[in-house]
């Protein structure tokens, strides 16, 4: 043959390849056993990630969206779902029970177990502890039998607890077969005991009331008769079992010793839903409740299986099957392949492929240069691969620590340079030394199940800036997130969370911000968006107030007391005034107001009595008593007692003038006074007691706040020098304090 009909035949050969499509599935066989059912109704749900059913007596179905913390209640007739929300926390349930105590079991891998109402009452709340020398229990399904519930495990083991402690009683692993893992993703109620599906083990165990395991349904294989991930198991009758299977996307039905029956059809066509999750008997006969957890498209389903139909099915066991695929070869790449672990059941993860989230995008091209596992638009194969860990965690091709993963397409600066900009790559870890986290990127972004824009984390609880600002995360000496007791909040012209309340965000931006404290404006402007403004500082808001890890959680004020947050800026104020005290009852905001240039009480409020009696000829009472300042003093030469009235009554004083100011003769210096005789005054100015010697001062005679013109402490001059000198006051007194003109 020649080379040139050699390369002829060759690029026919290419031609045809590039045209050809690999075969569907051949028509089912036409002796491939069925049962038929005589109704099947689908109901849409429009919800992502449902993960059960149950029946209820009077014909409705309760169905689990424990991503969204609620039940959903579908009418018997399904015209009508109506959402049951759950009481908080709800964590993540995956599987309802029945409970014998009332009510439905909530069970979550995760957390406690929870019994609720149908309508959705918390009835009980039981913690499962982690006790020595055992694992942790995963749960993801249980049996209640009163006294004891049996756990069914993710790990592939058989667990019976206190229904009351939820303490372990007996612990047993289920054998495994060859290479695969056990995860019991579902118990129900067997003709003999219990049926529990092994969803990575590919069978279903019927148990003994104990928990041993009797026997097994289901052998692994993509062909009718077998299994591949059983999800569901429900005992039709004493003899036969239905099993949901969401990889064959099929419901077989199996007799009790492991042969196959058939496949429920709705007449010569076999039901193929999408994702089968949950099977639940209603209360009619025959009538059978399928969930459909298909990601984006979740329904639940309907069925009626007539006896006849049933009967029929096992009567003709023993015909010859031919080997019939269910599956197609398909794609390990998309979610579809994804959803047959992360389904909420084998594994977590079902938010991942959430539709009403944000996700990173597929079917874009890369950037040149991308060096992951897809050189076409990506797919979830393009980050992730089944087969190898790089990551030691998601199965990621690089790791995500130090952004190894995401620099692969996203190089350079994200978000820009500067002071104004949330540092990222290099440049983060650097300043990272009390970091928590150990990543870059993916501190702050997710490529799954994002609540905010570009990707990032959860935008309700701040979890994102938390993981490496936990500090700043404490609410008690922060910005309280919430407005009063936890409701919403208008706050014009910042973004808040989905639930109306302030986050990280509402005052923080990564990119563009104020300052390194990346703030959307400056501080005073920025308060001032929530807060009316206020004279005290205008703008200067974050002079007393400290937004984050605050001194005080009153007013969130930087120290711990108002004295000492005022003497901030106020150093030298209140040193030789009015005493503060930050311990005291009086203190700074005792007389004023932060925000108020008033003050906020006047003197009489603690100092009635005085103000009462007399203003002292009219004057304020910060003429002689200043709040910050000393008060005024007299002459140097005179008595200490004396040098308050002097600063005012001596000769160069703006009062009355006085020839003199001290009494002529110090009479009790050395001898104590009589009994009745007017205060006298030590050398340090104060008060000496009653009865002791004493120098006579102007309080001897005087009062300040008096009420007659003089401030006499008497009636009149005379009864007040009749104290000490009897009937001769009048005569003693001319000429003492005559008033002199001024010089």
């Amino acid at each position: 043959m020649s080379r040139r009909r050699s390369t002829l035949i060759l690029l026919l050969l290419a031609a045809l390849a590039a045209c050809y499509e690999p075969p569907r599935l051949p028509p089912l066989a036409h002796d491939l056993p069925l049962v038929t059912v005589s109704e099947a109704r689908a109901t849409p749900l429009g919800v992502h990630g449902p993960t059960d059913v149950v029946a209820l007596p009077d014909g409705d179905a309760l169905v689990l969206d424990g991503l969204r913390g609620r039940l959903l209640r579908v009418s018997a007739d399904g015209a009508d779902v109506t959402p049951v929300p759950l009481p908080p926390p709800v964590g993540q349930p995956v599987r309802l029970a029945q409970a014998q105590a009332g009510g439905l079991w909530l069970v979550d891998p995760g957390g406690p177990l929870r019994r609720v109402s149908i309508d959705g009452e918390l009835l009980q709340t039981l913690p499962l502890p982690v006790e020595p020398g055992q694992p942790a229990a995963t749960p993801l399904d249980l049996h209640d039998q009163g006294a004891t519930l049996l756990l069914a495990d993710r790990e592939g083991r058989l667990r019976r607890v206190d229904a009351q402690t939820g303490a372990t009683l007996t612990l047993s692993d289920v054998p495994l077969d060859e290479a695969l893992h056990a995860t019991l993703v579902d118990l129900s109620s067997g003709p003999a005991g219990l049926l529990a599906a092994d969803a990575r083990g590919a069978r279903v165990l019927t148990l003994e009331p104990s928990g041993a395991i009797a026997g097994r349904i289901g052998a692994w294989g993509h062909h009718a008769g077998r299994l591949a991930h059983p999800k569901a198991a429900l005992a039709l009758d004493p003899d036969t079992v239905l099993v949901a299977d969401s990889e064959l996307d099929a419901l077989s039905v199996f007799s009790t010793d492991g042969g196959f029956v058939g496949l429920l059809a709705e007449g010569d066509q076999p039901l193929r839903p999408t994702h089968p999750l949950a099977l639940a008997r209603g209360p009619e006969a025959g009538r059978i409740w399928v969930l459909d957890a298909a990601p984006g498209d979740a329904r639940l389903i309907a069925l009626s299986i007539s006896i006849g139909s049933l009967s029929a099915a096992k009567a003709d066991v023993g015909t010859r099957r031919l080997r019939v695929p269910l599956v197609e070869d398909r794609a390990v790449a998309g979610p579809e392949s994804c959803a047959q672990c992360h389904d909420g059941l084998v594994q977590g993860g079902r938010d991942a492929l959430d539709p009403d989230a944000a996700h990173h995008p597929l079917g874009v091209a890369p950037p040149d240069g991308a060096t992951l596992g897809s050189d076409g638009p990506l797919t979830c194969a393009t980050c992730h691969t089944p087969h190898a860990d790089g990551s030691g965690g998601d199965f990621l091709r690089a790791s995500a620590d130090n952004d190894t993963l995401c620099v692969a397409c996203h190089g350079g600066e994200p978000h820009g340079t500067g002071v104004g900009a949330h540092p990222s790559g290099a440049a983060l870890r650097l300043s990272g030394s009390t970091r928590e986290a150990g990543g870059g990127c993916v501190d702050c972004h997710t490529p799954h199940a994002a609540q905010g824009a570009a990707l990032t984390r959860d935008s309700t609880s701040d979890a994102a800036c938390g993981r490496c600002h936990a500090a700043q995360a404490v609410v008690a000496t922060s910005h309280p997130r919430a407005g009063a007791g936890g409701a919403a909040v208008a706050h014009a012209g910042l973004p808040l969370d989905t639930r109306g309340h302030l986050a990280c965000r509402t005052c923080h931006q990564l990119v563009g911000g104020a300052g390194p404290a990346l703030l959307r404006a400056e501080p005073g402007a920025l308060c001032q968006s929530c807060h009316e403004p206020v004279e005290h500082g205008a703008g200067a808001c974050l002079g007393c107030h400290a937004p984050h890890e605050a001194a005080s959680p009153r007013a969130l004020l930087h120290a711990r007391s108002a004295p000492a947050a005022c003497r901030a800026c106020h150093a030298g104020v209140g040193q030789a005034g009015h005493p503060v005290s930050a311990k005291g009852e009086v203190s700074c905001d005792g007389c004023h107001r932060a925000h108020d240039p008033t003050p906020a009480t006047a003197c009489a409020t603690c100092h009635a009595t005085q103000t009462q009696a007399s203003g002292h000829g009219g004057l304020p009472c910060a003429a002689c008593h200043p709040a910050h300042d000393a008060a005024p003093a007299g002459p140097d030469d005179a008595h200490p007692a004396n040098t308050a009235c002097l600063a005012c009554h001596d000769a160069s004083g703006g009062a009355t003038r006085l020839a003199a100011w001290s009494h002529p003769v110090a009479l009790y210096d050395d001898a104590a006074p009589p009994d009745g005789a007017l205060p006298l005054y030590g050398d340090d100015g104060q008060p000496v007691p009653a009865g002791q010697p004493g120098a006579l001062a102007c309080g001897s005679c005087h009062e300040t706040h008096g009420s007659d013109r003089d401030h006499l402490r008497r009636a009149d001059w005379q009864p007040t020098c009749a104290s000490c000198h009897g009937t001769q006051a009048l005569l003693l007194y001319q000429g003492f304090h005559a008033p002199r003109s001024a010089p």
